[in-house]
Formats: C-alpha cells, structure tokens, sequence
C-alpha cells in the first residue's frame, strides 16, 4: 500500500455523522490522520475492484475458449491430497 502523504491534489466528500464519529476515533486509536485512513480504504477498495474486473476478464477468456474444468477433488486427488 502506497504511504501516504499531504501532497497532491484534494478532493472533499461529506460522510454522515455515525461514519465520522468511526473515522474520528479509529484515526484516534491509531494515532493517524483521517486521510491517511481514507486513503488507504480507497486504495483497498480499488485493488479489490481490480481484481474482481480480472477474475471476470480471466472467466471470460476461459469459458469462451471452450475448455473444460476440472473439479478441484479431481485435482486433489491426481496430487495425492485428501478432499
């Protein structure tokens, strides 16, 4: 995760009350900024979008190529694991 720091370009958001009052005292809790939480929820939430975009993308590829699955105890078992 990227280290954050105050300079770069500002965007403002408005968050209710009760999320506020979570951010206040979890950034207190942590003894960080509000912001360096905000960004790091942001940056979290972007990867995890990006990999659900590639999963789906790698999902496409594969139904369309028209392969077959292979179940996962068939794998287990061709690798002498317990299922």
């Amino acid at each position: 995760m990227t280290e954050y720091t105050s300079a770069g370009p500002t965007t403002s958001i408005s968050l209710p009350p009760e999320l506020e009052n979570r951010l206040d005292d979890f950034a207190r809790q942590e003894g960080t900024s509000k912001s360096a939480l905000i960004v790091q929820a942001i940056e979290k939430y972007l990867e995890n979008l990006e990999d659900v975009a590639d999963a789906e993308q790698a999902l496409a590829e594969f139904q369309a190529s028209g392969e077959k699955a292979i179940p996962l105890h068939e794998v287990m078992k061709r690798h002498g694991m317990e299922y």
